[in-house]
């Protein structure tokens, strides 16, 4: 058993702007609880506005803090260009920079690949930009495993392995496994995030749809 050390999660709602033009609006909120933030705070929000259409973010917001690290930024895209444009609200610094076609975030990339035909033993791989840089990930569906989830009971998964390339070279700070439901909601039921500090859990509580 692990020792409980936050909550996170998420939601995503379909928005009209001024123009009539329809939006996925995405936000995932996750904070420390007491034991954690006593020495370690944890407070992450991530919002994204996703075309309906081509499932591409348009602007994508990130207000973070951990421990005494801040980060408050936006980056807005420009798919038809290949360009992003960065902004921190911490010290009002810009600049524009140059993204592979396709391109997306990370909260919207593992809203993508939920809609893909997902095939055991097959990857897909999406071109994700985080924190200035281009990364490319791939997505293998390893296989199917039965997951027992306290509290909740037992759930058939799809279980994926996730894998980070940048520059063409491979990334090795880190990673992350993950456990989605075999049905077509492909909700993310389980993922485990290997740190240099330890390894971290993440079990889906509850899920509601309105």
């Amino acid at each position: 058993k692990g020792i409980p050390v936050g909550a996170v999660s998420s939601a995503m709602t379909r928005i009209k702007d001024e123009n009539g033009k329809s939006w996925y609006y995405i936000r995932a909120e996750s904070h420390s609880n007491r034991f954690l933030s006593a020495f370690y705070k944890i407070e992450d929000v991530l919002e994204v506005l996703v075309d309906t259409e081509t499932l591409l973010p348009a602007k994508y917001t990130q207000n973070m803090r951990h421990g005494k690290y801040r980060a408050h930024e936006i980056v807005t895209y420009d798919h038809a260009n290949c360009k992003a444009t960065y902004k921190s609200l911490t010290n009002n610094s810009e600049k524009t920079f140059d993204i592979e076609p396709q391109s997306r975030d990370g909260l919207s990339a593992l809203y993508f690949y939920r809609t893909q035909d997902i095939k055991i033993g097959e990857s897909i791989t999406i071109p994700v930009n985080l924190d200035e840089k281009s990364y490319t990930i791939q997505v293998k569906a390893i296989n199917y495993q039965l997951i027992q989830i306290p509290h909740r009971g037992k759930f058939q998964t799809i279980f994926l392995s996730p894998s980070a390339r940048f520059k063409g070279e491979p990334v090795k700070k880190g990673s992350v496994d993950l456990w989605i439901s075999l049905d077509q909601k492909r909700t993310p039921l389980m993922m485990k995030m290997k740190t240099p500090v330890g390894s971290v859990y993440a079990v889906l509580v509850k899920s509601e749809q309105k």
